[in-house]
Order: C-alpha cells, then structure tokens, then sequence
C-alpha cells in the first residue's frame, strides 16, 4: 500500500542522530538492507532491524505534514476496512463487551475513522495524531477528541484507559520501548494493547527486498514476529494472541493470485503484517 511518496519521504534540511538498537539498547550490528538514502542495520544481540541514523524529533514530526495528510485522505478508506477485519479477528466486540463508556485510546489515530467507529460503539474515544492536518480533520468531520502530540507528551495519568490500540505505528518511533513503557503506565490492570506493524520475518520480505512495501524512510524498526514480542513482554505485558496477513500488495495484475497467496499466508501464520494483542495483569 506503500506508494512513490512514502519511499521518498526525507526532507533536505533533516537533522539525524546515531541510535543503538531500539529493543535491546545494544550498539554491536551489521549491515541488513542498504536503499538509496537510508539502510536499515541488523542487531547482533537479539536481532532487531533498525535504522541507526534517524532524524532527530523535530525533523522527524515536520514529515507528518500537509502532504502525508494527502497521503492519509487518499488511502484511509482501506486502512480503516483493515482495521476492522483486525478487530473482528481478535474477537474485540465480545472479549471486550459491554463497550459502553469504556475509554479507549487510539494512538496514531489518522483522520479519525476508527475514533468515530469506537463512538458509535458508545466508547469514549481519544486519538493522539501528531499530523495536525488530519488531526484537525478528525475533530472537525466527526467531533471527537485528538491531541497533537507525542504520547510522551500528553502526561495522562496512570490507569487512564481501558484498552489502547495502534496500528502502523510503533515502527515509526524513535523509542518503542520507552513508548510502550507509558502505554503501560496508562492502561488499566486487565486492559489490551492492540499492535499491529509490519512483519519483515515474512516470505514477502524476502521477495522483495528493497522493493518490499514496508522498507521506506518512515519505518524506523522492522520487526519480527520474536522481536515484537520481546519488546512487549520485557515492557510488562501478556502476550494473548498473535496472527499475521497479507503478502502481494493491492493493485497487483493478478488479484486471483493475491487472494490465494493471502489467504495460505494468514493460514500459515507468515503474513509481512503481524497483530500481537497483550494485557496489562
């Protein structure tokens, strides 16, 4: 789903810094995948996929502009149809009914449509979406809560939300680790995280290599299905289902194909997107 812009998102002026393995804090790595302008590096200690020379947070928060807002109106139609088929298979309506009042909190929230699913589920949603564009066009077209800032930021108080959900996003942080360290601070005892991310331990990856849809500048961290889960257990979480999808991108010339090859990889459990769901105990 990944188009010409998001593989060109870099600005001139960006000022980077050097970063250590974002899972493990190690420095030791080796070389994994070298792409025009950026490369991801390979942790020696426990395997993550990074990029070791990002942007600092001012550079990196002036990419989610005006023109990824476009990006965002132009695809957010289908990425709101997968998150629902996301939800509908972790079985989130009848695990996590009655719905009514809970709180929960979309971080990555778009342009708000999952925020106005959950609030006519008769949720009290909040979205954190650092793209002020699509922020503001959440707000305005479906009068819901969204803050304009990074998590860390907002200072919620402990045991704030009932459950919290974020999809495609925890590969564009500079510190997943410290991310999900106050997602844990924030969500109730008992409380779900939903993640979803790429998958680079998939036959897709190993496809396409450069051309894989996921290994564009955004992506900070390419994980795997054992590296997602280390982060998220070694953060204090559950881990209480997995699943993965998805292989040949939409808009292939041969949709039969696609159709059967996702079908077998979700079967399989090697899909290049991968769904963890945990709890707070």
């Amino acid at each position: 789903m990944e188009d010409l812009y998001m593989r060109n998102n870099i600005r001139e002026d960006e000022v980077f810094e050097n970063k250590p393995c974002p899972v493990c804090g190690n420095s030791k790595k080796k070389l994994y995948l070298s792409l025009e302008k950026y490369w991801f590096m390979k942790c020696k200690e426990c395997g993550t996929v990074y990029q070791d020379h990002v942007p600092e947070i001012n550079s990196l928060k002036q990419r989610y502009d005006e023109k990824y807002f476009d990006y965002e109106i132009k695809n957010h139609g289908n990425f709101h149809s997968l998150q629902k088929y996301t939800l509908e298979d972790i079985d989130f309506y009848r695990k996590y009914a009655p719905l009514e009042g809970k709180k929960i909190l979309d971080i990555g929230s778009a342009t708000g449509l999952l925020l106005n699913h959950f609030k006519s589920l008769g949720m009290e949603p909040v979205g954190i979406e650092i793209c002020e564009e699509s922020a503001r066009y959440a707000r305005e077209k479906f009068d819901v809560e969204v803050i304009s800032k990074p998590l860390e930021e907002v200072k919620f108080e402990e045991n704030s939300f009932d459950a919290v959900h974020f999809s495609h996003l925890i590969e564009h942080l500079q510190d997943p680790a410290g991310f999900l360290k106050e997602v844990y601070k924030i969500l109730k005892p008992g409380g779900p995280i939903i993640v979803t991310t790429p998958r680079i331990d998939s036959p897709a990856y190993h496809l396409y290599k450069k051309d894989w849809r996921s290994a564009i500048p955004d992506h900070l961290t390419l994980f795997s299905k054992k590296t997602l889960s280390r982060l998220i257990k070694q953060t204090g979480f559950t881990i209480v289902f997995q699943e993965s999808w998805g292989f040949i991108p939409i808009g292939t010339r041969f949709p039969k194909l696609k159709k059967w090859l996702d079908k077998k990889v979700k079967q399989l459990n090697l899909g290049d997107v991968i769904c963890i769901v945990a709890e707070k105990l």
